[in-house]
């Protein structure tokens, strides 16, 4: 007598073959469980990805802001030596492949804000040269700062060790 209360005798065979039979899943199970976790996977992995494009947007940023404000620094001093008004464009460096450009131009012309011979306008633009063709698009990615420098004598004597 079986625990159920019945008299019914299985023999192996008979459950050697109800267990082959539920060994694996149904199709229709595999596509729900697939289903399932494409519904979950694809808008993580979607996420994870922006979350790494942000990421390094970032860290391009804090770069250029960093090279910005060196090239400021440059121009500043070598203006407020020698009073030369120049425009310059060049190459900061690499990071991951892609290039990054700077614009430099300094003035001392009411149209750009300054006064000549007082006060130069020292305006500079670095950039994300993402299609690598040497100028800015305003798709790229970009740091400008701008500053004013005032001609004293100071700083020339300064320059010049007098």
């Amino acid at each position: 007598m079986r625990c159920d209360g019945s008299d019914r005798v299985t023999s192996h065979k008979t459950v050697r073959r109800d267990y082959l039979r539920r060994a694996g899943q149904t199709m229709l199970e595999l596509i729900a469980a697939t289903t399932i976790i494409s519904v979950a996977i694809v808008p993580a992995l979607r996420l994870i990805r922006q979350r790494i494009e942000v990421s390094s947007d970032l860290r391009h940023y804090e770069w250029l802001h960093c090279r910005c404000v060196a090239k400021v620094e440059q121009a500043m001093a070598r203006t407020s030596a020698s009073w030369l008004m120049t425009t310059q464009q060049g190459v900061l460096g690499n990071v991951d492949r892609t290039p990054f450009r700077y614009a430099l131009v300094t003035s001392d012309q009411p149209s750009a804000g300054g006064v000549p011979g007082k006060l130069a306008v020292i305006d500079v633009l670095a950039y994300r040269d993402q299609n690598r063709n040497g100028t800015f698009d305003s798709n790229e990615i970009k740091v400008r700062l701008a500053t004013k420098v005032a001609k004293t004598l100071t700083y020339q004597e300064i320059a010049n060790d007098r």
